[in-house]
């Protein structure tokens, strides 16, 4: 009975359907019920709650076709005529136009709209992007004004009057780069909106929700991330963070010569351009007002948009000829701008290298600067510090610093002691990537007497692998193979996954490092110190003995609270 008495209602509907539509064509003849067969579905657009976007074409004729999932007859076309009731009678060139709906006893219940050669906005937009700078800047202050117009004829009509949102429209751009809306009606299941007790104020919100969300949509269909950008403010100085002090910014005219394009000649890479919304309060702005105004900017061929080029000299990744442009969109002309930028941001894959640039990324150059300044730099394929690439000879991507390839190349030779320098001043010698050079600071042979060195064993017997170390406190044999610079980095590793939140006892490490290579401290005074230094981690003190010279043990006593260094000859100790 319940199923015999739905299908009356279905029916009933459908007639009342057929009656409406034919009230319709009596008062507006543009509404006609087309004929599935009319149609052909070229492809899909998106979807939304309820439905499918598809382009197609009618009787040859482009047009965007919006297919309802199927479902209750009653539910569907209740959806269907609310599309219809909230789209009727819109006339407006930056509105998407009702052409006509499909036959009430139709299997799937479709709309038509009229013809529209592009489909979603973001694409059109992507490829403005990635062919030219102009373009993009023309295309994006197009999409401003035509959205702005749209919006402000929807609010004029009453539209805002219910409680909308950016979800209850679609944008779309034909071939003449128009920018056309799609409205959509609440669900059916949201039941009846609410009364707005702001429209104008909603407009606004919706406007500018809907740029953002199409300027970054193109973003991410170009590059295939999406990377939370920080707008630049337009006094004069971008944002900067604490750390930055060595950024430097100029003013220069949009187009002219500039220090950062110039770094890509030879290169061969086009810049990376990005769209940015900068929302700006709606204060005495309206809509209508922007409208006017940036479509007689475009009709005037309106000035240059200024640029401005930043610099971010705390940054390890700087790739010889990397240019990011952001266009920065705005409600005026005025208030836009395209800021450049030299280096890539964090989470960003390099243009140039095609690496993904990381959060903790490190410079450490033979030249000693703390910073790289403004010159490009370059990282080691091996240990990815990064140094200048003038210091290394101005090498590709491909670089591999001089102590990896010593120790790589020339095992057993890295592992000679480096002569102390006449001073006896360790300051006076290049050590240049001094913190991968663990397995070229041990020498061959040294002597010194048993050195009990009292340990607190702490709460981290489990800590990371230490190269050649073992956690068994009873394993004393030193390794039978000279250190390998895998020992050696997974040794540093470990010190510093240990001690990441504490760089002074890093630092203090690669110190005793460094001293012991030039031999500025035997092997007794080593031990001592890195005993002292790393109480209550027995583990790391114990993975020291993997670079021992022969003839060197470490012991643990029976209640693991003492190791000792044991030496065959005993000599005189390294003074502290």
């Amino acid at each position: 009975m319940n199923r015999r008495r739905d299908e009356i209602e279905d029916s009933s509907l459908l007639t009342q359907h057929v009656d409406k539509h034919r009230r319709l064509n009596e008062d507006d003849d543009e509404i006609e019920v087309i004929p599935s067969r009319n149609l052909k579905l070229i492809r899909e657009i998106r979807s939304g709650p309820g439905y499918f976007l598809h382009a197609g074409q009618n009787k040859g004729h482009a047009v965007i076709v919006k297919v309802f999932d199927r479902g209750p007859a009653s539910t569907v076309r209740r959806q269907l005529e609310s599309t219809v009731a909230l789209s009727r009678g819109i006339m407006h060139p930056n509105l998407l136009r009702l052409l006509g709906i499909s036959p009430p006893a139709s299997l799937s219940h479709f709309i038509v709209y009229e013809n529209v050669h592009w489909q979603n906005a973001e694409g059109p937009l992507a490829i403005a992007l990635k062919a030219d700078l102009m373009r993009s800047v023309m295309l994006g202050f197009r999409m401003v004004a035509g959205l702005s117009a749209g919006l402000n004829y929807l609010f004029v009509q009453g539209v805002f009057a219910k409680s909308m949102g950016a979800e209850n429209f679609e944008i779309f751009l034909d071939v003449d780069d128009r920018f056309v809306i799609s409205v959509q009606p609440r669900c059916l299941e949201e039941g009846d909106a609410t009364e707005c007790k702001d429209p104008e104020g909603d407009a606004w919100d919706t406007f500018n929700t809907l740029c953002n969300k199409t300027l970054t949509s193109a973003n991410r269909a170009l590059h295939q991330e999406e990377i939370d950008r920080i707008t630049t403010t337009l006094d004069g100085t971008p944002p900067k963070r604490a750390s930055e002090n060595a950024a430097a910014v100029s003013l220069l005219s949009f187009g002219s010569a500039s220090s950062l394009q110039n770094t890509q000649d030879g290169i061969g890479v086009p810049p990376r351009r990005e769209y940015v919304w900068r929302r700006i309060d709606h204060g005495r702005q309206s809509l209508d007002n922007i409208a006017h105004r940036i479509s007689l900017d475009l009709d005037m061929d309106f000035s240059p948009l200024r640029r401005i080029n930043q610099t971010d000299g705390r940054t390890p990744h700087r790739c010889a000829g990397y240019l990011r442009e952001e266009i920065t969109l705005a409600t005026t002309t005025l208030d836009s701008v395209v800021v450049a930028h030299d280096v890539p941001s964090a989470a960003e894959r390099c243009l140039i290298c095609h690496e993904i640039v990381g959060l903790d990324e490190r410079f450490l150059c033979k030249c000693g600067d703390p910073a790289p300044g403004t010159r490009h730099t370059v990282r080691c394929q091996v240990c990815k510090f990064w140094s200048h690439s003038d210091c290394v000879g101005n090498p590709n991507h491909e670089f591999i610093c001089r102590l990896c390839i010593l120790m790589t190349e020339t095992p057993d030779e890295s592992l000679s002691p480096i002569p102390a320098s006449p001073t006896g001043n360790a300051d006076d010698v290049d050590i240049g990537d001094v913190e991968r050079d663990v397995s070229n600071s041990i020498p061959r042979t040294e002597h010194a007497p048993s050195s009990p060195i009292p340990s607190a064993r702490g709460s981290n017997e489990g800590e990371a692998d230490t190269g050649g170390a073992s956690s068994d406190p009873q394993n004393h044999t030193p390794l039978d193979r000279p250190p390998t610079m895998t020992d050696a980095l997974n040794y540093v590793r470990a010190i510093k996954n240990t001690f990441h939140d504490q760089p002074t006892v890093y630092n203090h490490f690669l110190d005793i490092i460094y001293k012991f290579k030039f031999q500025l401290i035997d092997t007794p005074g080593v031990f001592e110190r890195l005993s002292q230094l790393f109480i209550g981690h027995p583990v790391l003190i114990q993975g020291f003995k993997t670079f021992l010279p022969a003839g060197y043990r470490i012991e643990c006593s029976k209640d693991g609270n003492e190791l000792r260094l044991i030496s065959p000859l005993p000599l005189r100790r390294s003074p502290l």
